[in-house]
């Protein structure tokens, strides 16, 4: 194999690390979704007439709802491993496993498939009249018994599933408001859930005339530490409750988990984990389907070399690896490729300090990953992460460590660089508080520009046009990738949902990434019609003053002496009084052929000729054909 090969199986080996960590790390999602009389009435709910865009009530129950088929749609094509469940309480209606009144389970935890979408989208687009199948009722009942059902579909899943969550959209801020007992009864539920790792998520829906007071009840079940965290504030907004469930519906799950050493012969160690939280996203891996049995089956694949020469199977030992270096190529068995692997232990290795300010933009090779304190290896781990975060912020310093992810991975140097938290207007977090950690590039990744490159300034009056211009098209709240979807990649899922939900294939759909033309115009027309008169006359008179510039490219071989000062530099091409290049000249010159294909063909074009060569020798045959004919008549 030589290195485009090898590089190529590290990355397989990085993806079925991934794959590995997805199977392994599942998630169970139960929805509980309030469904009394407030969450069925739009007005209660909607700012305005009631009505949205599309003239559609907003009803908050429809719109749970709508959320919870999200979930499951991305679910069955990003994480088909994953499970999810639909529970309603506030119902007229009864159907779980203990029977109890209010409690209606819709799906039960278990895969998501197409029928549980289609189930939920008629449920969600009032196709299903919801007071005749399941019915509204404001009438108190224990709020405990809604985590005991959620409890007994969770508890059972096996260890595989990582995270197991409740998400529960509300309304109602005092469910128990004059009833102590119920009130403790679901308190103490709660606490049983968390003793079990099952996580209580909160999506509160304000009212226009009553905001959700959280202190009220809520407060007390959902612990303080993860108030920011599994509290969501839809804050009156329909479409933010679908955008803050499908936010949260990714768990963060660490990438790794490794020691961190500081000090001298690693005198103090601590644990930190790490998460991706910022990726490209990209079209998932395709699998191989047996369709002819019964059930349709998964494939699995299996690679087995062969030799060129007499076609017998290749062992693993007999295969050989090499890398080209120097012009030759450097060969080593698997064995010793593993051994070159071993370099240094796993884990983060502190090497010192660097002032904030030598940490540069163009340093960011790949995706950083953000590392947080791990308590379960290391006690105390967050007190000595907190510490280090805080004074990386005062100092405004960054941290340069060695870095090997994986025993088979080669170590790399990083910077570590903190972060401050960030909230929205809405308490929200936006940037959590932490230390990204970017892969610094080798001295042979950074490429000096060439020696003759020289910086032509602009003059002063057309950096300030330039700058009224994009200070007018600039965002003034900040980039968000969020606003803005891969086209090609919505287009992809657009297509498998299609199928999947037996759907037809909309015609048009949504550029969000095209510049709106109109608007630019609107705002900044006459700017750019400013600016392109003034930067055609600025270039013109550069080159009128560079024409006849000579660069001169340092080496480090003698150079040859050439036989006359004037051989020794090529001539300058002439230019015309608009700042072109003169092709007439160089015909006369007798060097027509020095003069690119957009030259001549600027020229024919400006003597009124019609060109209609293509390659450079036909459009040199007409050049003097034209001009022979000029100057013969």
């Amino acid at each position: 194999m030589d290195n485009n090969e090898f590089e190529e199986e590290e990355y397989e080996e990085a993806q079925e690390f991934v794959t590995k960590i997805n199977s392994t790390n599942r998630d169970a999602v139960f929805f509980a979704i309030d469904c009394s009389e407030s969450m069925l009435k739009p007005d209660s709910f909607d700012i305005g007439n009631g009505e949205s865009e599309n003239n559609d009530p907003n009803i908050p129950l429809r719109s749970a709802i709508r959320a919870a088929s999200e979930v499951c749609l991305r679910k069955i094509i990003d994480r088909s491993q994953d499970y999810v469940g639909v529970l309603l309480y506030h119902t007229r209606k009864h159907k779980n496993k203990s029977d109890t009144n209010h409690i209606y389970v819709f799906h039960d935890v278990d895969f998501p498939d197409v029928n549980r979408i289609r189930e939920l989208n008629e449920l969600a687009s009032a196709e299903i009249d919801f007071n005749e199948h399941f019915g509204s009722s404001d009438e108190e009942f224990p709020l405990a018994n809604v985590f005991m059902a959620c409890r007994d579909s969770l508890a059972q899943l096996s260890a595989s599933f990582k995270t197991k969550r409740i998400f529960v959209i509300t309304d109602q801020d005092q469910p128990h408001k004059n009833n102590p007992f119920l009130r403790s009864a679901a308190i103490t539920r709660t606490h049983d859930l968390a003793e079990i790792d099952i996580e209580i998520n909160l999506f509160s829906i304000n009212r226009p005339d009553k905001p959700f007071n959280f202190n009220a009840f809520w407060s007390e079940i959902i612990c303080q530490d993860d108030l920011k965290k599994n509290h969501i504030n839809t804050s009156g907004d329909i479409e933010v409750l679908v955008e803050r469930v499908m936010a949260k519906e990714s768990p963060r799950r660490s990438m790794f988990s490794l020691p961190f050493r500081m000090g001298p012969n690693d005198v103090l160690t601590f644990g930190v984990k790490g998460y991706v939280l910022c990726i490209e996203r990209r079209k998932p891996l395709h699998q191989w389907a047996y369709m002819k049995a019964e059930e349709i089956k998964l494939a699995s694949s299996q690679a087995t070399y062969i030799c060129a020469d007499t076609a017998q199977r290749l062992l693993t030992s007999d295969i050989k690896y090499s890398y080209s270096f120097g012009g030759e190529k450097i060969v080593y068995t698997a064995d010793e490729l593993h051994e070159l692997r071993k370099i240094g232990e796993m884990g983060i290795t502190l090497l010192g300090f660097k002032p904030y300010s030598r940490f540069k933009f163009h340093y960011h090779l790949e995706h950083p990953y953000f590392i947080y304190p791990d308590e379960e290896k290391y006690e105390g781990s967050t007190r000595t992460f907190a510490a280090l975060h805080q004074k990386m912020l005062e100092m405004e310093k960054i941290a340069i460590c060695q870095v090997r992810l994986r025993k088979t991975s080669v170590p790399r140097i990083a910077a570590l660089v903190a972060q401050k938290e960030e909230l929205d207007e809405y308490g929200a977090q936006i940037h959590p508080p932490g230390i990204q950690m970017y892969y610094l590039p080798y001295a042979e990744d950074l490429r000096p520009l060439p020696e003759w490159s020289e910086l032509t300034s602009a003059p002063s009056d057309l950096a300030q046009i330039a700058e009224e211009v994009i200070n007018t098209l600039t965002i003034k709240s900040g980039f968000s990738p969020e606003k803005f979807k891969n086209p090609a990649l919505k287009r992809f899922y657009d297509v498998l949902q299609c199928i999947a939900l037996d759907k037809e294939l909309p015609e048009t759909y949504t550029d969000t990434t095209a510049p709106k033309v109109n608007a630019i115009r609107k705002r900044v027309g006459k700017k750019f019609i400013e600016f392109n008169k003034r930067i055609l006359s600025t270039t013109s008179e550069i080159k009128a003053n560079r024409q006849d510039l000579v660069y001169e490219v340092k080496s480090t071989r003698t150079p040859r002496k050439a036989t006359t000062g004037a051989a020794s530099r090529p001539k300058a091409k002439p230019v015309s009084e608009d700042g072109s290049v003169d092709v007439e000249a160089l015909w006369k010159d007798g060097r027509a052929e020095k003069a690119t294909i957009v030259d001549i063909k600027a020229y024919l074009t400006k003597i009124g000729h019609t060109v209609t060569a293509k390659r450079k020798a036909e459009l040199l045959e007409e050049l003097d054909s034209v001009l022979k004919q000029k100057y013969s008549d």
